[in-house]
Order: C-alpha cells, then sequence, then structure tokens
C-alpha cells in the first residue's frame, strides 16, 4: 500500500495521524479481506499497521494472518525513537544521507521533497501516543536488522506484549536493506503461509 502524501501519491493530501490513517485504510482494505493476508511494516510504518489491525477488529472485519514488523520498537516505546529528537537541520542531513544510501546525489530539491514528506511524518509520530498495549489476534514476527545502529533487539522485544505468539528474528543488513527485498526477508515472510 502506498501512503498519500509520498511517490506516486505525492499530491495527495498527507494522512494527518496515525488513526486517521488506519481508518482510511481500513475502509480501503474492506474489499480485499475475502483472503488470506499479512501485514509487513518497516519502521515507523508499523505504527498505522497497527492501528490498522485494530481498526479491522472494531468494525468485525478480518485482521491479517500474520504481522511482520520490521526495525520499530512497540507502539508504547514509540516516543522514544530517535529521530523525534532530531532538529530541522537534522532531518535535512537524514534525508540526503538515505538518498545517498540508495546510489543517488542528493540534489537540493530532492531534499526538500523529501523533508517536506518527512516532516508530516515526524508530526505525525511525534503526536502518536499508545500508553497500554492492545493485542492482536495474530502472530507477529518481529524483525531485528543486525546492523541497525539506531534499534536494538532489546527494544523491539516490547513488542511480546501485543500477541500470545510473538516471535522476535534477527536478520542480515542494515535498517533501510528491506527495501532490496533480501532472499533471508522473503523466506522470512513466505513461511506463514
Amino acid at each position: 500500500m502506498q501512503f498519500p502524501g509520498r511517490e506516486n501519491r505525492l499530491a495527495d493530501p498527507h494522512y494527518g495521524t496515525y488513526e486517521l490513517l488506519a481508518a482510511d485504510l481500513a475502509r480501503s482494505l474492506e474489499p480485499l479481506l475475502d483472503r488470506p493476508f499479512a501485514f509487513f511494516a518497516h519502521c515507523a510504518g508499523a505504527l498505522p499497521a497497527y492501528e490498522t489491525m485494530l481498526r479491522l477488529a472494531e468494525l468485525g472485519l478480518p485482521g491479517p494472518d500474520h504481522f511482520f514488523v520490521s526495525g520499530q520498537p512497540a507502539p508504547h516505546d514509540a516516543a522514544r525513537d530517535r529521530m523525534l529528537a532530531l532538529s530541522e537541520a537534522e532531518l535535512r542531513a537524514e534525508v540526503a544521507s538515505f538518498v545517498r544510501s540508495r546510489g543517488i546525489q542528493p540534489r537540493p530539491d530532492m531534499v526538500d521533497l523529501g523533508l517536506s514528506v518527512l516532516l508530516e511524518d515526524h508530526a505525525a509520530a511525534g503526536a502518536y501516543r499508545r500508553l497500554e498495549p492492545v493485542a492482536v489476534r495474530c502472530p507477529i514476527v518481529v524483525l531485528h536488522w543486525r546492523d541497525d545502529p539506531d534499534v536494538s533487539l532489546e527494544q523491539l522485544g516490547g513488542w511480546r506484549r501485543y500477541s500470545d505468539s510473538v516471535e522476535l528474528r534477527v536478520v542480515s543488513g542494515g535498517h533501510y536493506d528491506f527495501m532490496h527485498a533480501p532472499d533471508e526477508l522473503q523466506r522470512v515472510l513466505t513461511c506463514w503461509r
């Protein structure tokens, strides 16, 4: 799924809050819930994915058979995200570093565009609060990227409070290596079927 306000949906208004995004996602997914499915969500995308699962349950709709969380501490720990403490200048440097890591020389207009999306995402992340876990009805597989300097395996342990079945797995690579769909990740994601 492609969130509004980015990539091929850049002209769409930003979703505002994770809760609003979850409500929109639940409505959009409803016609597709007649088959087995799983959620995979990386980094802060795991938080609206989790909220979408709760929204689906509230509406009496089927939820995913599995929830794969990649590189994101549990919702009740989300306020500790190091990105939330960064200034706009530091966030700009993060965007430039990310673009560079993709093998692209960042142009100022490209960084400005990425920063504008990141700032809105940053505001949504900063406003998100879930103080107490609400368990979901499916197993959760939490992926820790071995070379991720920002999210430790210990920080991911909080997900154990969100399902009766939580498995933590360590995979090779850094925080953004999921974008290359490495074989190891593909094996993990296909094991639930």
